[in-house]
């Protein structure tokens, strides 16, 4: 152990001593190239020296960002470690160490190395633009962002390298050859690195120079002074122009502010900028300048003044009279807007006419106008001025007549002038005979009306007055002036009487005249050219003759001097030899008319004129009223029955009437036209889906074919007949129906009939059963309804079921809406239903709910009588208990207890279970029934048979006291027989018999009637001996035991009490009798 310790100290004493004789290296580290900063891509190298001696034998470790991280080398016995292509993942720090078997150098110095991208050259535009224009000039700059180094510079266009160099490419003067796609690249001048191929921008130069579009705004052709105006010049192609105007000659350039506003502006125009306007674009340090722009004109006027005019035509009007004030501009092209004064002050009205259209006085002034453009501010000047005067009145115009004889002749020429002293524009309106009646003028501006040749029509009065205006106003009527016209003095022959062709003893005047009244004229008569003895303006026959017949004219001859007229006109008398017939027809021909219609009875004489007619009916003697006799027709332009029966006509003339003879008779009825009745013959207009409808449209008039015509809600329907059928109504039949008729030989119609609204609901109903009363649980006895009822529409007839719905009910009025159960009995419980039909064919409604009806006994009432036979004697009450049988339940009653008076049963007063009959309650001895009631149902139960208690209690004290007689005395003769027979003795004949043990009827009759009389006397209570052996014989007659005059003895103090409390009682012993 000590030796092994002692050989290791040895061991390292020794290689300590050995290291103290070793020299310390430390290498060196380098680059090649030294510049640490190199584009990805490059070579660099890294030398490792480690100097000193014995430097030979060393090998190489290289570490990269950390002596830890060694590198891979491909030769550690190199000294160098190369990056033959640089990526950006080798930038960092590296050492370099030498080594060697037994010993290791220190680590080198550090280097680092950044490793980048190339820089990408940036392409760019100086001149600015890339489309461009022949001649043009282009620049392109290549431009790095490294500007340390120094590059070379590469330039291709289209992918084909171009000779130029340097970072500016320049094509001072373009052509179409220049177009393509540029793009640069560089190198670095000391080094081979490269750079990548920069962006690329394609340089495109049109074959032409572009044009300048030139616009105005606004584009207005004139503009006036004052307006602002601007021209904006544009290039479609390319960019970055500035512009440059010119005016009235491309030559001469304007001045702008900014060329490099598209605009140019005149704030405010003047006449001095009126002319044509160019524009040109350019652009580039050596300008390049597009072709001129189209020329725009602009006028620049004054805004034009407004002319004020009088449209209406005149400025002194009238109240109510039309005035009409225009604005004009002689510029038509602008839309301007107007404004008015008047004395100053604006108006309301707008638009280039001003209208009063009924002038007052207040519209009295001075006018004026001014006008604004409505699209741009330019404003006019004011017009001129018009003064405008309203009269306070109307004028009156003034009428003069020329020649102003009273009196004119046909064929004299006459004038008449009017005039109006106001104002002027008039037009004249000429009057005759009514200032309504308007004369025709061929000229209204002329101030006369002229007649050339009068005729007698043109006399008469005459006015005129003045019109002017669109809307015409009037001036006053002018004074009348009267005008007669006449004939030159020509004798004209008239007849006086009307007619030429007369009849046998017919009157005939023919009249002479003259125009000219003046003068005093003398008259001649001839007939067929042979004078006549008669003289006077008239020629009179009072009763014509054939012999009258032939031509007739008359002359006249001043009588203050010979002058003559000419002969007169000539008229031809012809009297026939006979009086002539009417003839009379009727249109239209129908010997019957309905009321309403027209008819016309037309009457004609085939010879002669000027006849009147006169028209009967009925009777010859009974003359129609006719408005107009000279008419050949009598016209009753509306039918009446009043109408009807036979017409007769004839004709009259003159004045002493002569008559034809009567027309045959024609024979007129007049009926009302027959009013179509609609009526539903299905029987209701409210239906349901299916259900038959049948409307019948019937006249009472049968003779005529009538025609049929039906409408729903006023269109009309294409049936027809009297009958409209539905046979499945739907609810596109709903509406209101009417029909009308008429006749198919002329159009006579009725007038429209009734209406009816038909209503088809939308589906069927369903009928409603309602229980009354409604219990659920009714009674033997109660009586109870069923009601069915359908809330829509009518004429239900109904169908009653019972525990099926196909189990009918017979009820004996279907019409009735219930069905009573009068009293109801155990075989009613069921269920029930309900149903409603109607229609020939029947129309049955939905079945109504079920109802159930349980029907159970009625509890029934019971009489006892608890008094008993051994109380008799104790008491003269009897007490009554009412008992109820047959309830469901512990039911409560209370009880009304009843005594017969008369029928009905009289109501006792109580309600108690008990009754007590006593002598005080009831004195006349009647029959007692009881009844239940209760607050719930059943609310009674049926009363009980009645109870008499008519001398109830005597029959039983009766009964029990003859029980007793019959009973004791059967003892005591029983005793008598025993005592007799043992104190039997020999009877004597000759004794008299022993008394009798009882009254005789002597001595009964003389006591007081017991109460037994009532009992014994009553048919079915008397007893009579009937044994002839207690008669004494055969032929005896009996006696009675007791009569009603038997006393019986009173033996109680009550009933002493009672016979002298009421002495009115019958007092029969101890008893007090019940009967009345």
């Amino acid at each position: 152990m000590w030796l092994h310790t002692a050989t290791s100290i040895f061991i390292l004493c020794a290689l300590l001593c050995s290291a103290q004789d070793v020299e310390k290296v430390i290498p060196k580290l380098s680059l090649n190239p030294p510049d640490g900063q190199l584009y990805s891509g490059e070579k660099v190298t890294f030398l490792c020296s480690a100097q000193g001696t014995n430097s030979s034998g060393w090998t190489y470790v290289w570490f990269k960002d950390s002596q830890e991280k060694q590198l891979k080398a491909d030769d550690a016995n190199q000294t160098s470690y190369h990056l033959k292509s640089a990526g950006l993942q080798d930038s960092g720090t590296y050492w370099c160490r030498a080594t060697e078997v037994d010993r290791r150098s220190d680590i080198s110095n550090s280097v680092s190395i950044t490793v980048t991208e190339p820089p990408v050259p940036s392409l760019s535009v100086q001149s600015g633009w890339l489309d461009v224009f022949p001649s043009e000039t282009v620049i392109l700059s290549c431009s790095l962002p490294d500007k340390s180094a120094a590059w070379l510079y590469r330039w291709s266009r289209d992918g084909h390298d171009l000779t130029e160099e340097g970072a500016t490419l320049s094509i001072s003067s373009a052509t179409q050859t220049d177009s393509g796609t540029y793009r640069c690249s560089t190198t670095l001048a000391s080094r081979p690195a490269s750079t990548k191929h920069s962006n690329t921008h394609t340089l495109t130069v049109s074959s032409n120079s572009p044009i300048a579009s030139l616009l105005q705004a606004p584009g207005f052709e004139v503009m006036y002074t004052g307006e602002k105006v601007s021209f904006s010049c544009s290039v479609k192609q390319s960019s970055g122009w500035q512009y440059v105007w010119s005016k009235d000659s491309q030559k001469t350039q304007l001045t702008n502010n900014d060329s490099n506003q598209t605009s140019y502006t005149i704030s405010s125009a003047g006449l001095q900028d009126s002319g044509t306007y160019w524009c040109r674009a350019t652009r580039g340090k050596t300008p390049f300048y597009t072709q001129f722009s189209q020329a725009v004109k602009m006028e620049v006027r004054e805004p034009p003044v407004p002319s004020l005019s009088v449209q209406s035509g005149w400025l002194d009007v009238f109240p109510s009279e039309t005035v009409i004030l225009s604005c004009s501009l002689p510029d038509k092209s602008a839309a301007w807007l107007y404004r008015w004064s008047r004395d100053g002050h604006d108006l309301t009205e707008e638009g280039a006419t001003l209208s009063i259209s009924s002038a007052t006085q207040t519209d009295s002034g001075t006018y004026r106008c001014s006008t604004t453009l409505a699209s741009r501010p330019a404003s006019t000047k004011h017009s001129n001025t018009h003064t405008l005067t309203v009269s306070p009145n109307s004028p009156i115009a003034s009428l003069l007549q020329a020649p102003g004889f009273e009196v004119m002749y046909t064929g004299e020429k006459v004038s008449f002038s009017c005039s109006v002293k106001q104002s002027s524009g008039w037009q004249y309106v000429w009057s005759k005979d009514s200032q309504k009646t308007q004369l025709t003028n061929n000229d209204s501006n002329q101030t006369s009306y002229t007649i050339s040749s009068a005729g007698l029509q043109d006399s008469g009065t005459y006015w005129c007055r003045a019109t002017r205006g669109k809307t015409p106003f009037y001036t006053q009527f002018s004074q009348a002036v009267k005008m007669e016209v006449r004939e030159p003095p020509v004798p004209s022959l008239s007849v006086q009487s009307g007619w030429l062709d007369v009849f046998p003893s017919e009157t005939v005047i023919l009249s002479c005249s003259l125009p000219d009244k003046s003068a005093a004229w003398l008259y001649r008569w001839s007939r067929d050219g042979h004078d006549l003895t008669e003289e006077g303006a008239t020629l009179s026959i009072s009763s014509a003759t054939q012999t009258d017949s032939g031509t007739y004219r008359c002359s006249t001859t001043l009588a203050s001097r010979p002058a003559s007229t000419k002969h007169s006109n000539t008229h031809t008398l012809t009297v026939s030899p006979n009086s002539p017939i009417a003839s009379l027809l009727q249109a239209p021909g129908f010997e019957v008319m309905y009321t309403g219609e027209k008819v016309s009875f037309s009457c004609s004489v085939k010879q002669s004129s000027g006849w009147q007619y006169v028209w009967s009916k009925d009777s010859q003697k009974t003359q129609l009223t006719n408005n107009d006799s000279n008419q050949t027709s009598y016209t009753i332009s509306s039918a009446g029955l009043q109408d009807s029966g036979t017409y007769w006509c004839r004709a009259t003339r003159g004045k002493t009437p002569f008559y034809t003879q009567f027309s045959q008779a024609v024979k007129m009825e007049v009926r009302e036209p027959p009013v179509p009745s609609l009526s539903v013959q299905s029987g209701w207009l409210d239906v349901f889906p299916s259900e038959t409808v049948i409307l019948s449209c019937s006249l009472p008039d049968k003779s005529a074919a009538w025609l049929y015509r039906w409408s729903r809600n006023g269109h009309n329907l294409t049936e027809e007949g009297a009958t409209l059928s539905i046979s499945s109504a739907t609810q596109t039949d709903s509406g209101t129906y009417r029909c009308s008729t008429t006749l198919a030989s002329r159009p006579a119609s009725t007038k429209h009939s009734n209406t009816h609204t038909l209503t088809v609901s939308s589906n069927s109903p369903i009928a409603s059963l309602l229980q009354a009363p409604g219990f659920e649980v009714m009674y033997t006895g109660e009586s109870v309804s069923f009601s069915c009822s359908v809330n829509q529409s009518s004429g239900w007839q109904y169908v009653w079921s019972k525990d099926s719905q196909k189990t009918q009910l017979t009820n004996n009025d279907s019409n009735q809406t219930s069905y009573t159960i009068s009293s109801a009995g155990l075989q009613d419980s069921g269920t029930y239903w309900c149903r409603a039909t109607r229609g020939k064919t029947p129309f049955y409604t939905q079945f109504s709910q079920a109802v159930k009806m349980e029907v159970r006994v009625r509890p029934w009432a019971e009489i006892t009588l608890e008094t008993g036979w051994a109380e008799v004697f104790s008491t003269d009450s009897l007490a009554l208990k009412c008992d109820v049988l047959g309830s469901h339940g512990n039911w409560t009653w209370n009880y009304t207890w009843y005594r017969e008076e008369e029928q009905p049963f009289l109501a006792l007063p109580g309600g108690q279970e008990r009754y007590l009959v006593t002598p005080t309650n009831n004195p006349t001895q009647n029959a007692f029934r009881c009844q239940g009631n209760r607050m719930e149902r059943p609310y009674y139960s049926t009363r009980s048979e009645p109870l008499k208690t008519k001398n109830l209690v005597l029959k039983r004290k009766v009964l029990l006291s003859i029980s007793g007689c019959l009973f004791f005395g059967i003892i005591v003769i029983f005793l008598g027989c025993i005592f007799l027979q043992f104190t039997k003795k020999p009877v004597d004949q000759s004794k008299a018999s022993q008394p009798d043990l009882f009254l005789s009827m002597a001595q009964l009759k003389s006591h007081t009637p017991s109460p037994l009389a009532d009992y014994v006397t009553e048919p079915d209570n008397s007893f009579h001996n009937k044994d002839p052996d207690e008669d004494g014989g055969a032929g005896g007659s009996g006696t009675d035991i007791c009569t009603e005059l038997t006393p019986l003895p009173i033996s109680r103090q009550d009933d002493q009490d009672i016979l002298s409390e009421k002495p009115d009682m019958e007092r029969n012993g101890g008893m007090v009798s019940f009967s009345s």
